[in-house]
């Protein structure tokens, strides 16, 4: 069971990386002919790269910097649930 569960997850991780190339390339065609130009296609890739930005940091950090922004200084802090560091 090890073996094929090592060998699915690198036939998984290739087959998403080569999707994920494709379809960058993809919708950058895409804007391009939307747009016809790479000043308009720089700002929509820009905000791509803000998409992909925020997947990176995680929903988690950014809920713990939102959750730390709102408690007083001295206040308890939520309990964390599992899973979730």
């Amino acid at each position: 069971p090890g073996l094929f569960a090592v060998n699915s997850r690198a036939t998984i991780m290739d087959e998403v990386t080569r999707l994920s190339l494709f379809s960058s390339l993809a919708s950058i065609a895409l804007l391009f002919c939307v747009y016809r130009s790479f000043r308009l296609l720089t700002l929509g890739l820009l905000g791509q790269m803000l998409v992909l930005a925020r997947r990176e940091i995680g929903d988690n950090a950014l809920e713990k910097a939102s959750i730390e922004k709102v408690l007083e200084p001295g206040e308890a802090k939520p309990l964390q649930t599992a899973g979730r560091t």
